[in-house]
C-alpha cells in the first residue's frame, strides 16, 4: 500500500457504503476539505479508480486491515451508488469517472447527482451509461436537449417523455414517428407542437394529443369530432374539456 500522509490518493474509499450507514461518517464539509487537499497537492480528481488507499480514506471508510491491504470492494462502490442511498454529491461527483460500467450507470441513475456530473456523463463513449439520463430528475435541460439527438431509441424516448426536456428539442423528436406520441402526451409539450401533433396522420399520435392534460379546449373540441373513436373518446375523458361541451356532443351522436 502507498501513502502520502494526509492527502487522499484514491477515488475507492468515496465509494465505501459505509459512508452515508456509519455512524459517525464524514459530513459533506469534510469530504469538500479533502478534495481540496487532494487539489492542492496535484492529485488527479479524475483518475479512475486504482485501488489506492491513503490515510484519510478511514474517515470515510473506517479502519482498513494495514496489514492484509484491505480497501473497498467493487461491490461497494456498487451499493453507495444505489439511487435508495443518500450519497453525498461530491462523492457521486467522483464515482462518476469510476472504470466499472455499472458504477457509472448507477451514478447517472442517482437522484442526487449534481447537473455538471450527469452533463458529464451524457459524453460517455458507453451508451448503457447514458441510458438513466432522460429519466434522471436532476438532468439539466441543456442536457436532455442533446440527449434528444442520441441515435439510441431508448433514449430518445425517455426524452420525449420528460416534461423539462426543451421545447427546439421536443419539437425535433415530434418529427419522428418513433417518438412523435410520446410527445403528443408530454404535459410540458408546448402548444404550437401539439396543436400540430392533433392533427397528425396517425391516430395514435392524435390520441395521445387529446389525453395531454394541458391541452387547450381548441385543440380538445376538434379532436372530440376525429373519426377514429379512439381519440375522441380520450378526448371526451380529458378533464380540461367543458362537462357541458361533452353533453352537447353525446346529444348531437
Amino acid at each position: 500500500m502507498w501513502h502520502t500522509g494526509s492527502v487522499v490518493t484514491s477515488r475507492a474509499g468515496w465509494g465505501s457504503n459505509q459512508y452515508t450507514r456509519r455512524p459517525g461518517a464524514a459530513p459533506t464539509r469534510l469530504v469538500a476539505d479533502l478534495l481540496g487537499q487532494a487539489e492542492a497537492a496535484g492529485v488527479d480528481r479524475r483518475r479512475p479508480c486504482q485501488q489506492v488507499w491513503g490515510p484519510a480514506c478511514q474517515v470515510l471508510v473506517g479502519p482498513p486491515n494495514w496489514s492484509q491491504g484491505e480497501h473497498p470492494t467493487l461491490e461497494m462502490r456498487r451499493q453507495a451508488t444505489s439511487d435508495w442511498r443518500p450519497t453525498p454529491p461530491e462523492v457521486l461527483d467522483w464515482l462518476a469517472d469510476d472504470l466499472d460500467i455499472q458504477v457509472r450507470w448507477q451514478v447517472a441513475a442517482h437522484p442526487d447527482t449534481p447537473p455538471a456530473t450527469l452533463d458529464r456523463l451524457s459524453h460517455d463513449q458507453v451508451m448503457m451509461v447514458r441510458e438513466p439520463l432522460p429519466s434522471n430528475p436532476a438532468t439539466a435541460p441543456e442536457t436532455l436537449g442533446r440527449l434528444a439527438a442520441e441515435y439510441n431509441l431508448n433514449i430518445r424516448t425517455e426524452t420525449a417523455r420528460n416534461p423539462r426536456t426543451p421545447p427546439a428539442a421536443l419539437d425535433a423528436l415530434a418529427g419522428s414517428f418513433e417518438t412523435a406520441a410520446l410527445v403528443a402526451a408530454n404535459p410540458g409539450v408546448p402548444l404550437t407542437i401539439l396543436t400540430r401533433l392533433a392533427i397528425h396522420f396517425h391516430p395514435k399520435v392524435r390520441c395521445a394529443a387529446a389525453s395531454n392534460p394541458n391541452a387547450s379546449t381548441e385543440i380538445l373540441e376538434r379532436l372530440l369530432q376525429d373519426p377514429d373513436e379512439s381519440v375522441s373518446t380520450a378526448a371526451v375523458n380529458n378533464e380540461r374539456l367543458p362537462r357541458s361541451t361533452v353533453a352537447m356532443w353525446q346529444l348531437a351522436r
